[in-house]
C-alpha cells in the first residue's frame, strides 16, 4: 500500500515539476517532455485506480462481514402480489426480504418459495401451501394462517409471536431458535417437527400432534400442551406455569 502512495505522490510531483519548465525548452526537448508527461500522466492515474480498485474491494467484503453478522439494516423491498405469483409461475423461487405486511395470501400455492429475510406480519395465510419454502428470520407476528401446509418448511430464527396457526400441517418442519411466544398451534400435526431452542412461552399446544418433535432446550413457560399426542418433554425446559398433556400444571407432576 505504502508503495502505491510513493508511485502516485512522485508521478503527480513529476508532472507539475515539468509542467512548470517545459516552457523553457527549446522546440525538441518540449516534444520529449510532452510524451513524458503524458507517460507521468498515466502512470499516476493507474495508480490512483489502483487505490480506488482497493478500496472498493475491501468496503465489499467489509459489508459482507458485517451482513454475517447480522449488523447491516437490509432494506425490505416492495412487490405487487400479482408480479410474485406470476414470477413464480415462471419459475423464480427467490423473494428475498420483501415487505409482505398484511398481505392477503389465501390459498397461495408457493411451495419450494425462499421468503427468508422477509415481512409477512399481520399477513392472511389461512389454507396456504408453503411446504419445503425457506422462511429463516421471516416475521410472521399476529399472522393469520389456519390450515396452513408447513411440512419440511425451514422457520429457523422466525418470529411467529401471536401468529394462529390452528389445525396447521407443520409435519417435518424447522423451528430452531424461532419465537413462537402465545402462537396458537391448536390441532396442528407437528410430527417430526424441530423445536430446539425456541421460545413457545404461552403456546396453545391443546391436541398438537408432537410425535416424535425434538423440543430440546425448547422454552415451554406457561405453554398449554393439554391432550397434546405423544409428547417428549425429557429435554424440553419446563417451568411451574407449563399445562401438561394430562391437563395439570408442572408443579403438580
Amino acid at each position: 500500500m505504502s508503495s502505491s502512495f510513493d508511485g502516485l505522490r512522485k508521478g503527480l510531483m513529476s508532472v507539475s515539476v515539468r509542467r512548470r519548465t517545459s516552457y523553457d525548452l527549446n522546440p525538441h526537448l518540449r516534444c520529449i517532455k510532452a510524451l513524458d508527461l503524458e507517460i507521468n500522466l498515466k502512470a499516476a492515474i493507474e495508480t490512483r485506480s489502483l487505490y480506488i480498485n482497493f478500496y472498493v474491494l475491501i468496503s465489499l467484503y467489509t459489508h459482507r462481514l458485517l451482513d454475517c453478522l447480522g449488523l447491516v439494516e437490509n432494506r425490505m423491498k416492495e412487490i405487487s402480489l400479482e408480479r410474485l405469483l406470476s414470477s413464480y409461475r415462471e419459475g423464480n423461487r427467490d423473494f428475498r426480504q420483501l415487505d409482505l405486511r398484511g398481505a392477503d395470501l389465501f390459498e397461495y400455492d408457493l411451495q419450494e418459495i425462499d421468503l427468508s429475510g422477509s415481512d409477512l406480519s399481520n399477513a392472511y395465510l389461512a389454507y396456504a401451501n408453503l411446504s419445503r419454502a425457506n422462511l429463516e428470520h421471516v416475521k410472521f407476528q399476529n399472522a393469520e394462517m389456519t390450515c396452513i401446509r408447513l411440512q419440511f418448511a425451514q422457520l429457523v430464527h422466525a418470529n411467529l409471536q401471536d401468529a394462529k396457526l390452528l389445525r396447521s400441517q407443520c409435519n417435518s418442519a424447522n423451528f430452531s431458535d424461532a419465537i413462537l411466544v402465545n402462537t396458537d398451534l391448536q390441532m396442528s400435526n407437528l410430527t417430526a417437527s424441530v423445536f430446539r431452542k425456541a421460545n413457545l412461552s404461552r403456546a396453545n399446544l391443546q391436541n398438537a400432534n408432537l410425535r416424535e418433535a425434538c423440543l430440546s432446550g425448547a422454552t415451554l413457560d406457561a405453554c398449554n400442551l393439554s391432550r397434546a399426542k405423544d409428547t417428549d418433554l425429557s429435554q424440553a425446559i419446563l417451568t411451574p406455569a407449563t399445562i401438561l398433556p394430562n391437563g395439570y400444571r408442572n408443579d403438580f407432576r
